[in-house]
């Protein structure tokens, strides 16, 4: 928190290396023989300074908007983080648990339950941190009643959105793996901004990407050839909501009481999934906060006892609005002095 805090104190202290300078090389010249009317030199001097302070002022202002923006940006990352810590050493609890030959089933289910609620602030259902998904608050839906993904012989297959009065074909290449098949669809399904993919049971999800979401929460109507769709009038289908990946493990293992071990490894698998996606989510979360961190960092080293005493020309000659900029700009340069002490 202390290099934070420094190399925002840093980035304040640049913004002040632009201040317009009240020395120039026309002020340093001799005046003496000058012509120009007193009262239009002071008309000048004046202009100059609104001038000057609207500069200062502007510039000023859209650096503070920046940095808070940065500020902002980075404590939601590192709440997100956090949430993202919580539920790994949570799942770690849980899997010892689930290993114990004495468990309760009630008591771990519902502190994962505890869990998706406290983290629901900073990640999405699929533990993905909110801060870097901005749209994916949009429901999924799962495909649970039809087997696409089935290894048999080749198929071309329709989908109809009755609602959106859209229709796409795809061809399911014989017997081709659930990786080429997810291919062909979602090339279909680019065009109603829909996206496939797999969950931790190997059930197809579909995951609209535009505001078409609501056309899945009716039946969804499939044609094919008899092979894994009946042939003849299409068949309507009601996709379900997809759950949470918490809510989703507390339901398994509410399931798993006074089941056989073949259940039991089914679960242990599905927290070990769940551990893997928590792991890459926080990888993605730091690389962005490392970029945030690294944001100015390649800005050039600058004089303070120059910029000292441009604020204090500033703070002698200058008109109210260049006096309050530079008592600001004083104060950030005296805080970035104190950081730097405590960072030793």
């Amino acid at each position: 928190m202390i290099n934070l805090l420094n190399k925002v104190s840093d980035n304040l202290v640049n913004s002040t290396k632009h201040l317009p300078s009240l020395v120039t090389p026309a002020a340093n010249q001799s005046t003496k023989g000058s012509s120009v009317n007193v009262v239009d030199s002071k008309l000048t001097t004046t202009e100059r300074h609104k001038q000057r302070n609207g500069n200062v002022t502007a510039s000023g202002l859209a650096r503070w908007s920046g940095l808070n923006s940065n500020q902002l940006t980075f404590s939601q990352y590192k709440s997100a983080e956090n949430s993202l810590g919580t539920v790994y050493r949570e799942l770690v609890n849980i899997s010892t648990m689930l290993n114990n030959k004495v468990n309760n089933a009630d008591v771990m289910a519902n502190r994962v339950r505890q869990l998706d609620h406290v983290t629901s602030k900073d990640l999405n259902g699929q533990l993905q941190p909110k801060v870097l998904n901005r749209h994916t608050e949009r429901p999924n839906y799962v495909l649970n009643s039809v087997n696409l993904l089935a290894k048999k012989p080749a198929e071309t297959l329709s989908m109809v959105l009755p609602s959106a009065g859209k229709s796409v074909s795809f061809h399911i290449p014989a017997y081709a793996e659930p990786k080429e098949i997810l291919m062909s669809i979602n090339r279909s399904l680019a065009a109603v901004d829909t996206h496939v993919t797999l969950n931790a049971e190997q059930k197809l999800v579909f995951n609209p990407t535009s505001d078409n979401s609501r056309f899945f929460n009716e039946p969804v109507l499939f044609s094919g050839e008899g092979i894994r769709v009946p042939a003849g009038n299409p068949v309507p289908v009601q996709m379900q909501l997809q759950v949470g990946a918490l809510l989703s493990l507390a339901d398994a293992i509410d399931g798993n009481a006074n089941k056989k071990n073949g259940h039991k490894q089914d679960v242990n698998e599905q927290v070990r999934q769940v551990q893997a996606d928590v792991r890459h989510a926080i990888v993605q979360l730091r690389a962005a906060m490392d970029q945030v961190r690294n944001k100015g960092s390649h800005s050039a080293p600058i004089d303070i006892s120059a910029v000292a005493s441009e604020l204090s020309a500033l703070l002698s000659d200058g008109d109210f609005g260049s006096r309050l900029t530079s008592l600001l700009a004083q104060a950030n340069i005296s805080r970035n002095t104190a950081v730097a002490l405590l960072n030793k």
